[in-house]
């Protein structure tokens, strides 16, 4: 005979309203084990407890005796009796029941996993499911959108430094919005990002929790919102809150910001994302601390061509200056890798490139920057998971008590939902270049030696992702 479980559940209002009395459901349930001839294993009843949440007594019971594997069906009189939760309906029938070959039933929705039909019926009510939450997502965007064309903002979270978010509507913050108009009207003086950031920062960093950096002082010089509109993907809208500058002043910055870029470029040798000079630009990183390798360069041989005679890549975590422009005051201590000699890095670039160029199967072979996010990711899943049952069993077990299980168990599924939304988005995330695209690349090359300086840049960074440096050795993260 087989041997079930039985689970019932009701809250005070449900009884109150609809009469889903808990001596019903196992009257019922009882009946329909006695036509089947089952064993009932244990009757879990949770009296007075709602169904949004799984943390109920004997739910918890139920989901420990599944994992040891004391029984072979759960029998419900209804899904929600399990949980008004669409979602933790779906994780306990998946990943508790399935997953340790518990079959289940609904009586009401006719659903029985042991049975062809019943695993239709159940498949059929998780599309639905899917499809249900997939029009919710386009709600909710269409509310966005809505929000946006009317000049609302989207929501608290999306609040710009400077501003309070007020049912929709931004308002000046008395503290931090003179804050932002400085920062406008510093750079409008011609003050540099960097002596903007040290001034904010000599000034206690008001309003914020820790130093300023520069990358967001970039961010709110480029932010239109700051100007009275509210922005929904590309696309900008009237806001319907006071601006903190003119729209002449926000369009004047944007225009400093693009002059003070190609001067910058012109009259330094500084290399920049958008106008990478020298082939390697973007592509290093440290491989002691992960920070990104600038150029140096002494020893000027040309005072009127500012040509130098030597040039170095160095590790922005070892420049002390640089540490104070971010603001990154909290970690004193420099990084101690070397500097690196520019051509012998290039150099050994260009015979990675030939050496993968005469054995082109080893394209095939190298796993790309998304294979190793989506390797790590599933890594990190996995040990995640098993420290959530763990913590699970440390509570079920008494060993913990319910509010360490709470913080515990809140931070392990956060943490989940991060890895899995980062797998998701990785895995449908086109890689920049096919295999066999990167093949004709390096087929199509006579020599690679021989080619201009500008296109074996180009080929650079058409291929490679990502250089990490390390004094021994270089690592390369491929685009195909």
């Amino acid at each position: 005979m087989k041997k079930v479980a039985i689970y019932c559940r009701v809250s005070t209002m449900e009884q109150a309203e609809h009469g889903y009395s808990i001596g019903e459901q196992i009257d019922k349930l009882k009946k329909y084990c006695e036509i089947h001839d089952y064993t009932i294993y244990h009757e879990y009843v949770d009296a007075g407890f709602s169904g949004a949440k799984l943390d109920r007594p004997n739910m918890q019971q139920l989901i420990s005796d599944a994992k040891k594997h004391r029984f072979e069906a759960v029998i419900v009189y209804k899904l929600d009796r399990l949980s008004r939760n669409l979602q933790n309906a779906l994780y306990l029938i998946k990943d508790v029941f399935k997953s340790n070959d518990i079959s289940f039933v609904s009586m009401s929705e006719n659903i029985d996993l042991s049975t062809a039909s019943g695993e239709l019926n159940f498949n059929m009510f998780a599309s639905f499911a899917e499809f249900e939450r997939a029009n919710i997502r386009d709600r909710m965007a269409m509310g966005a959108y809505a929000r946006a064309k009317a000049g609302k903002c989207a929501g608290p979270s999306r609040t710009p430094f400077g501003y309070d978010y007020d049912d929709g509507i931004l308002r000046i913050n008395p503290v931090t919005g003179p804050i932002v108009k400085e920062i406008f009207d510093m750079y409008l003086d011609g003050l540099s990002l960097a002596k903007i950031l040290i001034r904010l920062n000599d000034g206690g960093f008001v309003g914020k929790v820790r130093p300023w950096r520069l990358s967001t002082i970039y961010t709110i010089i480029r932010t239109k919102t700051y100007a009275g509109f509210i922005k929904y993907h590309d696309e900008y809208f009237k806001g319907l809150h006071q601006p903190i500058i003119s729209s002449d002043d926000f369009d004047e910055v944007q225009r400093q910001i693009k002059i003070r870029q190609d001067e910058a470029y012109k009259k330094t040798n500084s290399t920049r994302p958008f106008q990478s000079k020298y082939m390697l630009s973007g592509l290093l990183r440290c491989g002691k601390c992960g920070q990104r390798l600038t150029i140096i360069q002494y020893g000027k041989t040309d005072k009127k061509d500012k040509t130098y005679k030597n040039k170095k890549y160095q590790c922005v975590g070892k420049q002390g200056s640089y540490k104070k422009r971010t603001g990154r005051i909290l970690n004193p201590e420099r990084c101690e890798s070397p500097n690196y000699d520019l051509f012998d890095l290039e150099d050994e670039i260009l015979t990675t490139l030939e050496k993968l160029k005469l054995d082109k199967l080893k394209i095939n072979e190298e796993p790309s920057q998304n294979d190793l996010i989506v390797s790590r990711a599933e890594t990190e899943i996995k040990d995640t998971e098993e420290k959530l049952k763990k913590i699970v069993d440390l509570y079920l077990n008494d060993n913990i008590d319910i509010s360490i299980y709470s913080q515990k168990k809140n931070e392990y599924d956060l943490k989940l939902a991060n890895l899995q939304a980062t797998l998701k988005e990785t895995k449908h995330t086109e890689k920049p270049l096919k295999k066999d695209e990167a093949i004709k690349m390096l087929t199509d090359l006579s020599d690679i030696r021989k080619i201009s300086y500008e296109k074996q840049a180009d080929l650079v960074k058409q291929l490679i992702n990502k250089i990490v440096v390390n004094p021994d050795e270089l690592s390369v993260f491929w685009n195909f």
